[in-house]
């Protein structure tokens, strides 16, 4: 019985020591470097709780531009198409609203084009991704909407000429930017 007390006595001290760590330590971290303004108990740096695609414009057409997911890309697949580590997991995601042409078909050149264009846009990069109403394909791949920090990657691979706009319904939140885009290219 005293050693099953000594055990216990034991567990009790070593999780009040790391408790008292944490709080001691925790506390200091989760401060910003500024400190706080107190007349509004904001931080004085409250810029840094937005995301860091904040300012791209073009994201408003997406319906819920607050619930978004972060994720790593890993590889890039195609010019509509990523691979990506979310959470831990290897996801595949199909970007919305655009398609590009298929490595394997007529158009090869094109499609080693887009896949560069992709690739300079998001390689090795943190991208967030936005749902608009379906959530994966009939391939069980994820169908996002994708930025970066600086731009939104679906509607740059079809301003830059890479990608045709294809609506997908019913995700179809961003066509009309997409096309207005499209008609933008066409012209120059």
């Amino acid at each position: 019985m005293e050693s099953g007390m000594k055990k216990i006595l034991i567990g009790i001290m070593a999780s009040s020591i790391l408790l008292d760590g944490c709080v001691q330590g925790g506390l200091q971290g989760l401060l910003p470097a500024g400190g706080m303004d107190e007349g509004n108990a904001q931080p004085e740096n409250a810029q840094e709780s937005q995301p860091p695609f904040d300012g791209i414009e073009e994201l408003a057409c997406i319906p819920d531009s607050a619930s978004f997911e972060t994720a790593w890309v890993t590889r890039v697949i195609d010019g509509d198409s990523i691979e990506v580590n979310l959470d831990g997991e290897s996801c595949q995601v199909r970007y919305i609203g655009i398609d590009t042409p298929e490595y394997y078909s007529k158009e090869q050149t094109r499609a080693e084009q887009a896949k560069s264009a992709n690739q300079e846009l998001v390689s090795g990069k943190t991208v967030y991704l936005f749902r608009d109403r379906s959530d994966k394909d009939k391939y069980g791949r994820l169908l996002r909407y994708v930025a970066t920090s600086e731009v939104f990657v679906n509607l740059e691979m079809v301003k830059s000429g890479y990608a045709a706009v294809k609506e997908y319904r019913p995700d179809t939140a961003c066509h009309e930017t997409f096309w207005q885009a499209a008609q933008e290219v066409q012209v120059r």
